[in-house]
């Protein structure tokens, strides 16, 4: 596309984005979901880490608890 550099994401993506996380948000909120906690990981991070070598998946797991649900999902780059 003329004008955005190469790897640079497209014009749409931020809405891509905010349907996504609207998304999210309806189907936590119709499950009922309560007290919910995110770790998320900055685009900086490293795909190349092992899991348990990301700072946000060390976090959620030094903050979870017995019974805790967790969901640990990525996106791949498009």
């Amino acid at each position: 596309m003329e004008g955005i550099p190469s790897g640079e994401p497209g014009p749409q993506a931020g809405l891509d984005d905010q349907q996504s996380t609207a998304r999210q948000n309806l189907v936590l909120d119709e499950a009922g979901i309560e007290d919910l906690v995110v770790f998320e990981e900055g685009l900086g991070t490293s795909s190349r880490l092992h899991p348990l070598q990301r700072p946000k998946i060390r976090e959620l797991l030094t903050y979870a608890r017995p019974g805790d649900t967790k969901h640990v999902g990525g996106r791949q780059p498009g």
